[in-house]
């Protein structure tokens, strides 16, 4: 299925993860902004080693979100049935 068909099949599964998307990139551009250099010792608050771990998980996030918007996306047939005829 191209995305063009993706869209007009499943018009608010692809707008919730364009939305969903979208909404983690400023979540995470806001941890990146928040977060503090690591120093050794500063650990109360909003701190360096929270904000990598923080960015970490919400990239990993993005990663998986984007995968499946391309899958709605992918031309390639559906499973063979099974049994085989």
């Amino acid at each position: 299925m191209g995305t063009r068909d993706a869209i007009r099949q499943n018009p608010v599964v692809t707008f919730g993860l364009l939305f969903v998307v979208g909404w983690t990139a400023l979540v995470a551009l806001g941890v990146a902004a928040g977060a503090k250099f690591p120093e050794y010792g500063d650990w109360v608050g909003r701190h360096g080693v929270g904000g990598i771990v923080g960015l970490a998980v919400l990239a990993t996030f993005l990663i998986l979100a984007i995968a499946v918007l391309g899958e709605l996306g992918e031309t390639g047939p559906a499973p063979e049935e099974w049994p085989p005829e």
